[in-house]
């Protein structure tokens, strides 16, 4: 539901602060990359789409835990590294996100995150590593850390191995960090402006976000759909049958078919 911009409009305009509280309450208690955990990330990925839920996110103090997630690459499926990145780099558009980077966690320790992010081979990875850098590099602190730590020269080697659509960000990346005076990205509306999601600007975007199908393996002895619906949230009559007949009902959310 998530996946689709009527999906996230309804998501988010029922109580959609409880929602997201209860979304990352249960994804930090998974301690392991599961299917579950993954699902969790992915869901909130798709609603920080939404200006309103990247607030919510930055409330609960999202980014230092993404930060920490994404600090053990070796541990992590491409799933969640492409999305948990693409997550932080939604957040970071906001003010809120930029001031959590330096205040909630050591800077450096963010911008070493990012560049290990950057050596990903995934493409969709390297991209949001550099739209998180070029929407941070506008906070001088930030700024300030990244010259400290020779950023620029890891910027300048990246642009040497990269291709051609690459190398176009990370000059922007480049630019931004060696300007003394940036311009203001920060939010432009209030911090619960306008609620349109981000790619509905452009409709290639918008049809690649309803196309994604989140093809997710379980993994050993995990459970996945109708099952771990079931596990996490099934009532009792679920679990164990009820009403007439004392069958077992069939679960109240099936996965669609495919044609």
């Amino acid at each position: 539901m998530a996946s689709d911009c009527a999906g996230r409009e309804y998501l988010l305009s029922c109580d959609g602060k409880e929602l997201i509280q209860v979304l990352v309450e249960n994804m930090k208690q998974e301690e392991r990359d599961t299917i579950y955990r993954q699902n969790l990330l992915g869901a909130l990925q798709k609603l920080s789409l939404r200006r309103t839920a990247q607030s919510t996110m930055n409330t609960l103090h999202l980014i230092p835990y993404l930060l920490t997630l994404l600090s053990d690459l070796d541990g992590l499926s491409e799933y969640t590294i492409q999305y948990g990145t693409a997550l932080f780099m939604n957040l970071c558009l906001r003010t809120a996100g930029k001031k959590a980077c330096c205040e909630l966690v050591d800077p450096e320790r963010t911008l070493k995150v990012l560049m290990e992010l950057s050596e990903c081979e995934n493409l969709q990875v390297k991209t949001y590593v550099n739209g998180t850098l070029y929407s941070i590099l506008s906070d001088p602190t930030l700024r300030e850390h990244a010259r400290a730590i020779g950023l620029g020269d890891m910027l300048q080697y990246l642009r040497g191995v990269s291709d051609e659509g690459l190398v176009r960000q990370i000059d922007f990346v480049i630019e931004q960090l060696n300007a003394e005076e940036t311009p203001d990205i920060s939010d432009t509306v209030s911090e619960d402006g306008e609620e349109e999601d981000f790619e509905e600007e452009e409709e290639d975007q918008d049809a690649t976000d309803e196309e994604d199908t989140d093809d997710l393996t379980p993994q050993g002895d995990e459970v996945a759909g109708d099952a771990l619906l079931v596990r996490m949230y099934g009532t009792a009559q679920l679990q164990h049958g009820g009403g007439r007949g004392g069958g077992n009902p069939k679960p109240p959310i099936t996965h669609p078919r495919k044609e």
